[in-house]
């Protein structure tokens, strides 16, 4: 618990490229664990098919989920994908409006941060909102 702490603190003051390299299927909100593992996606609903939603522990460190609607096809709605090698992505961006700013694309299982105009950093008030839900 100790060494994840100082993780998070590490990831608030120095941005890197955290990794998403597991995946977790859960048939509803209602069984998702109160806190996922770190580097896990889990991807909730679908039991006719395609999951409903993509959740996941913001990479920033701060500790919020990020849960988004996976609606292929429709602008209102993000898509996964899974490589050959079994590494998840998301389109498109994602950009977190709880009062901190997290922009982000998750590529092959890697997170790279999109750099805020003004200096460079994530992290800051958003000045726009989306239609993403941050738990």
């Amino acid at each position: 618990m100790m060494r994840e702490k100082l993780i998070d603190c590490w990831r608030r003051i120095v941005p890197g490229h955290p990794r998403v390299h597991q995946m977790a299927f859960y048939d509803s909100h209602g069984v998702l664990p109160p806190v996922l593992p770190r580097r896990q996606l889990a991807l909730v609903g679908g039991s006719e098919g395609a999951p409903k939603w993509a959740v996941f522990e913001c990479p920033c460190g701060v500790g919020h989920r990020i849960e988004v609607p996976l609606r292929p096809g429709r602008p209102s709605g993000w898509t996964v994908t899974v490589d050959s090698k079994g590494w998840p992505s998301l389109r498109p961006s994602i950009d977190s409006d709880d009062g901190r700013r997290c922009h982000f694309w998750l590529r092959k299982g890697t997170v790279r941060w999109a750099p805020n105009r003004r200096d460079g950093r994530r992290g800051t008030p958003l000045s726009r909102p989306t239609d993403m839900r941050t738990v």
